[in-house]
Parts: structure tokens; C-alpha cells; sequence
């Protein structure tokens, strides 16, 4: 989320304000001109009455529940091993304004209507946009942590998850976690992202970024009134949210959601890094505490604010993972808990 104070400095004050209606405004008009495939992909979630759910194993759902944390690794441990580079690599051939795309299209690439339409704004802005998005992308790559969620709602999700997730993620005694979609504007001081994941060709990203420039340019007379620096910390952040929100379109089955933490474009007061040891390798994990901080402006954040039900996939032993589930929720301030524990009972031998 881009908050309206920010400025080419990235530390949050100590206690935020609240959002009042016109910062919201602001905002919401600022997503709409600058992430308007994102804005969409939530709205139709929103719409369909759509979860978002975590696979993974039930000792890793157990040390959620245990920490009251959630936990986000770094993409450097994904089990894609090009998690970050993949959308990084497409923005750059898109931008390059002496790769094949740009000679070929001329006036209609992406880099030239891109820089032609932002540089109207405010001169020179796309250009340092994109030295800040070079420079600083070593960093973000090796600095980025994410957990990873699925769109949940059709009939079978519902019922039984989906057994591509269950054989990536969750493949011995997993578990997956369903959980409502958090509204935007509850917890913006964490400083984390919540964005859907584009399984987009060159070529779909390519109308995509049309879109958005069209809008930059629709709005010329709006984004005019913004503060430069602002105006160019807007765009480097969109092409770096972008960059790490890209996935190969193999994997659009998955239907993913990322929360994302980068504390080298916003350090949180909240998330702690810390080392943990997941599947027997030491890594470091960002935690973010569920806990509702009205001092803060945190709200509707803890695990029963989110929480919707639970999935018990592929195992040996299903009573032995529901009686953990079973005490750890009802801990948790969890209510009705058995009937919000499902038996998936697929019948897969990994």
C-alpha cells in the first residue's frame, strides 16, 4: 500500500494517523490510476465471496498458531527458484528502449509511451524512477519476503483445496489455512502489501502497462498537483510491487496472493526478522504479528478476525493433526471449532 505521507524517505512515523476520508480518497484513487489490475482482482474476490488459503505443513500452521505470527520467507527460498527474477527480467525488456520490442513498436513500446506520458507529469521523473528501480533491485531481490496464499472459493476448493497445491506445498500432513480477505485500510502502519499474482506473457503484460499508462495520462491534471518526489517514489514503487507480484504463466493454476514485506522500501516497527529452521534449512523469516493495535491504527488483524476454517489434506494421520487443530484453535479464541476443521480425506499417497 502506498501511503500518502511517503516520500523518497520510507520510515514510518511511530503512531500513524488514522485514514480519514480524504486520505482514503486519495488513495484509492492513486491505486486505481497506478494498479488498476490489482484493484480489479480484488474487487471480484470481494464480489464472489472468495478466501484466500495457506498450504503448508501442519507443523509450520502450528508454529502460526503457536507464534500468533505469520510468517513470511524470503523469495530466495521459493520454491520457484526464479521467484523474483521473472518479473524483474520482463520489466526490463519491456523499459529498455534499445531492445527488439521498442525498435519494432517505435512510438507505441512501452518504454517510449511510458517516459513520453509520466515525463508530461513532472520532467525527467520516469528517468530517475528507473535509476532508483535499477539501483536499488540487488537489495530488493535479496531482501523480499513473502507468504504465499490461493484464491479459494469454488465448489471444490471449498470442499476439498486443490491437489496441485496440496502436491507443491503441503504434500505430508498439510494442512491449509482459509482465511478472509483483510480490508485495505486496517492495517496500513504493519507496512506490508497484499497483491495478486500476474501470470502474465510479455504480451499481456504489455497491454497491462498500456492500461496504466493510459490512465497516468487521463489523469495528467490530477497527478500534476503531487509533490515531485512523491510522484516519482509512486512509480519506483509500482515497478517494484510489479516486479515481485510476476509469476510464469505455468503456474497460473495456483491463483496466487502474495503478503509482501520489503523493508528496504519501508522498514516496519512490527515485523521482526528472525531465524527459523524450515525443512531443515536456517533461514531468515519476517514475522508479523496478528495482534490489533488501535494506539497504532492496527485493526482486524488478529487470527480469529481473520480466520474462516481449516483443511486437513493428504495424511496417515487425520484424528492426530484435527486434536492439535482442535486445541491450538480453541487457544487461539477460535469458536465452534470442530465444525470448522474439514476432512479433506483425499486419498493420495506421496
Amino acid at each position: 500500500m502506498i501511503d500518502p505521507a511517503s516520500s523518497s524517505s520510507t520510515q514510518p512515523s511511530t503512531t500513524p494517523p488514522p485514514i480519514d476520508e480524504a486520505t482514503r480518497t486519495y488513495l484509492e484513487k492513486i491505486q486505481y490510476i497506478f494498479t488498476g489490475y490489482n484493484q480489479k482482482r480484488k474487487q471480484r474476490i470481494t464480489l464472489r465471496n472468495f478466501h484466500l488459503a495457506h498450504y503448508t505443513s501442519a507443523e509450520n500452521a502450528a508454529k502460526i498458531l503457536n507464534s500468533n505470527h505469520f510468517w513470511m520467507r524470503s523469495v530466495r527460498c521459493m520454491n520457484d527458484f526464479r521467484e523474483a527474477d521473472h518479473g524483474h527480467e520482463l520489466l526490463v525488456r519491456l523499459f529498455n528502449k534499445n531492445s527488439e520490442h521498442a525498435q519494432v513498436l517505435g512510438e507505441n513500446s512501452i518504454s517510449h509511451r511510458f517516459c513520453t506520458v509520466v515525463n508530461e507529469c513532472f520532467p525527467g521523473s520516469a528517468e530517475e524512477a528507473f535509476k532508483k528501480f535499477n539501483d536499488s533491485w540487488p537489495e530488493i531481490r535479496s531482501n523480499t519476503y513473502i507468504m504465499c496464499l490461493s484464491e479459494h472459493g469454488r465448489k471444490f476448493d471449498r470442499q476439498f483445496g486443490r491437489l496441485s497445491m496440496w502436491r507443491a506445498y503441503a504434500q505430508t500432513n498439510g494442512v491449509a489455512l482459509i482465511f478472509k480477505m483483510p480490508n485495505d485500510y486496517d492495517a496500513m502502519p504493519l507496512r506490508v502489501v497484499l497483491n495478486p499474482v500476474g501470470y502474465f506473457t510479455e504480451q499481456e503484460l504489455s497491454m497491462q502497462l498500456h492500461k496504466t499508462i493510459d490512465r497516468i495520462s487521463e489523469n495528467n491534471g490530477y497527478l500534476k498537483l503531487l509533490p515531485k518526489d512523491l510522484f516519482v517514489e509512486i512509480i519506483y514503487r509500482t515497478l517494484i510491487t510489479t516486479a515481485v507480484s510476476l509469476k510464469h504463466p505455468t503456474f497460473s493454476e495456483e491463483r496466487e496472493w502474495r503478503l509482501i514485506y520489503m523493508p528496504n522500501i519501508e522498514t516496519s516497527t512490527h515485523v521482526q526478522l528472525e531465524t527459523e529452521t524450515i525443512s531443515g534449512v536456517p533461514q531468515i523469516v519476517a514475522k508479523l504479528p496478528l495482534a490489533n493495535r488501535p494506539d497504532d491504527h492496527i485493526y482486524n488483524v488478529e487470527f480469529k478476525d481473520l480466520f474462516e476454517r481449516v483443511l486437513i489434506g493428504p495424511t496417515h494421520y487425520p484424528d492426530a493433526v484435527r486434536a492439535s487443530l482442535e486445541i491450538q484453535l480453541t487457544k487461539s479464541g477460535i469458536t465452534q471449532v470442530p465444525s470448522r476443521i474439514v476432512d479433506t480425506l483425499i486419498p493420495l499417497r506421496i
